[in-house]
This record gives structure tokens, sequence and C-alpha cells, in this order.
């Protein structure tokens, strides 16, 4: 082959080697999907392999395939902007790499994509991201964070024998000062950070009553919602909720989203402030989101929350604590029982309205 050549669909896409031996860099460049390969051998550059030192994946290129560059001993790594999709062992056991960044096109990592990466410290991933395959950083034994911007649903064994610290920043919509949103991963326990809220709800008729989660972890396949000061930081943990309330919301599973049979709600602001909506037949919601399932709710659902917010929904009184616990006046005088008359309270530090 030389130092030059086609490798993908229609050869689409060009390889060449540019720099001197032992410091090649090698570079894909054109448009299109790269070729899966079925072994390290038949892969162009194989014979030069040890003698990469960087790999440079342009724009227009959109896959990178299956074992692409596995055993390749490059030092460093650049992902173009137009790749969606990272193949199956594509950089495994490139054991001199020590930082990747993987940008917003992606879309799916591939099954032990990066796995045996035995100096990799460091990685961050772009907020397109859906799908993390099986092992993906397995064995990454050196690897300290991982910084997510989406949450994307993440394969058995991801981080296995990997000391890895998983971060998972999330964009919500904001109302006033609060920001909401919905969250579920079926596979991993996640704990909200201090600034974050974490609720159940429980739809009756047209109103959703929230139960707070103390502990703030979301255990792996519970749908939650998320109240927050500024967007929800999230963080893998193996600690599961002690939190046995009842649940009405739902979470999506499939990485390829759920589409709507118009029986659907799914939380969003609209015309009447932050509520759950339903979703037009035929719409998608994406995986790692949460919902309500009604076939005789009207189109808006509003909030029953446990404390005040800068929402214009008034706040029913229905937690049990509050039966037994000191009532007092927005003056803060102190009043015996539970009060006998409509209006707003204070309980357990919290305003209340009794309707």
């Amino acid at each position: 082959y030389g130092y030059c050549g086609t490798t993908g669909h229609e050869s689409d896409i060009t390889w060449n080697l540019t720099g001197t031996s032992p410091n090649y860099t090698l570079n894909i460049s054109g448009t299109g999907a790269m070729v899966d390969y079925a072994s390290d051998n038949v892969r162009p550059w194989d014979s030069n392999r040890s003698n990469i030192k960087s790999v440079v994946v342009g724009d227009g290129v959109t896959h990178i395939g299956n074992l692409a560059f596995r055993y390749c001993e490059q030092t460093a790594l650049t992902i173009g902007n137009d790749v969606k999709s990272i193949g199956n062992y594509a950089f495994h056991n490139c054991g001199s790499l020590t930082t990747v960044e993987i940008p917003n096109s992606v879309e799916t990592i591939g099954a032990s994509a990066f796995k045996y990466l035995s100096n990799l410290t460091t990685v961050t991933i772009g907020n397109g991201l859906k799908s993390i395959g099986d092992e993906g950083f397995n064995y990454c034994v050196k690897l300290s964070t991982i910084t997510l911007n989406s949450n994307p649903k993440i394969g058995s064994g991801a981080f296995s024998a990997s000391p890895v610290t998983v971060t998972m920043n999330l964009t919500a919509n904001s109302d006033g000062g609060n920001y909401w949103m919905t969250f579920f991963n079926d596979g991993y326990n996640f704990p909200a950070d201090d600034n974050t809220t974490v609720y159940k709800g429980t739809l009756s008729g047209s109103s959703v009553s929230l139960t707070e989660v103390t502990d703030k972890i979301v255990t792996a396949g519970t749908a939650v919602i998320l109240k927050s000061t500024g967007n929800p930081v999230m963080t893998l943990n193996s600690e599961a909720s002690s939190d046995t309330n009842s649940n009405s919301l739902q979470g999506v599973s499939d990485v390829n989203g759920l589409q709507s049979d118009g029986t659907i709600y799914v939380l969003n602001k609209g015309t009447s402030g932050v509520g759950f909506y339903k979703l037009k037949s035929g719409k998608t919601l994406g995986y790692g989101k949460a919902y309500l399932s009604s076939t005789s709710a009207p189109s808006y659902l509003n909030f029953e929350e446990d404390e005040t917010t800068s929402l214009s929904e008034e706040l029913r009184v229905k937690n049990e604590e509050f039966a037994t616990a000191q009532w007092y006046t927005l003056e803060g005088r102190k009043l015996i029982g539970k009060p006998s008359t409509k209006g707003m309270y204070i309980v357990n530090g919290k305003k209340v309205i009794i309707k």
C-alpha cells in the first residue's frame, strides 16, 4: 500500500502518513465512513503502527471503523467534528494515549472502543453522546475522570477495573431561579449534587405530587425529576438509594428513544408554566428521559410540590410529617395543632399553602 491509499466505502476515505519514522502522523480524510476491519493485519498502515505517534481523523469522516487503530502507538489523537460513531475496539490497547477528547458530533462509542488504554488519565465527551458500548473504557487503570455532557446509555462494564470518577454535567430548562429536568439511567446509580433536589412523582387525575428523595441517589432503573439552582451535576456511584416511595414516572430505556402514542406526558415549560404536557403522537422522547403515561388526563398536568417554588401552582399539604409538626404563621407566631384556615404557613422550615 505504501504510505497512502483509500479506506472507506466507495473509496471516499483516504489515509496517508506524514512526518518521518518513527514519528509518523496518520491522517484519515475524506467524506463518509471508514470501513470496519475484521482483524488488525488487514489495515493498510499496520506495518507502521508502532511508528504512528499521532492520529488525525479529519472533518468529513463520519465513522471510525471497528479495530481501526487497535494496538497503534499514538500519543495524540484528534477526532474530527463530523464523526458520529466510533466502532468496536477502535482504539483498543492504544497504550500510549493519555488524553481523549470526543466532540459533540459523536453519538455512539462502540464496545471496548477504549479498553486497555493503560496510560489514559482524562476523557472529555461532548453533549451529543447517546451510548457507550459494553466495556467501552474498561481496564483504563490510570483513568481518573470522565466528564459526560449528556445522559447516555452506558453498557455493562463500561468503567470496570478503572478507578474513574464519572461526572455528568446536564443541561436543564430554567424557570425563574430554578432548573428542571427529568432523569433516568438503566445501568448505573447517579447521586445528584448538593444544589439539586431529586423527586419521585405520583400521578393523580391532573396533578403530579412530588416526593423528595432525601439521599439524592437516583438508583439504576428509577425515573425522577431534578430541580436545581443551576444545571444539575450527577456523579456515578455504586450505592443505591434507600428511598421506597411509590413512583408513577417511567424512564426511556431504548437508546433510539420512545415514540409517543398520544398517552405520554413530558416535563416542559409551556403556557401554563413548568409541568407535564402531552407529547404529540409520533414524536420521540430520547433515552434517559422520564415521562408519565395516562389515557384520560388533560393536555397539562400541574405540580403539587412539597416546598414553594417560582411556579404559579399552589401547593397542597399531603405529607404525613406535617400532621404532627409544629406550625407557624409567616410572622412567626406559634400555632397549636394544624391550621384550621386556608393560607400560607411555615412548617419544618418550609413555606406551605393550605387550600
